[in-house]
């Protein structure tokens, strides 16, 4: 994951986080697990795009 897609990330889950009253602890384990996944799909992604791009 890019930096520009990280800072947005980070900026929508601090904002999730004041509405919902999320501990640091937690929103570090949540953007954690949530960068993962985005690296996973961005991933994914780009394997189907090579797969049926000529």
């Amino acid at each position: 994951m890019n930096n520009a897609k990280h800072k947005v990330l980070v900026a929508n889950l601090r904002s999730l986080g004041e509405v919902f009253n999320i501990t640091p602890e937690v929103f570090r384990t949540v953007g954690t697990r949530y960068r993962q996944l985005a690296d996973k799909l961005e991933s994914l992604m780009t394997m189907i795009l090579n797969v049926t791009t000529p």
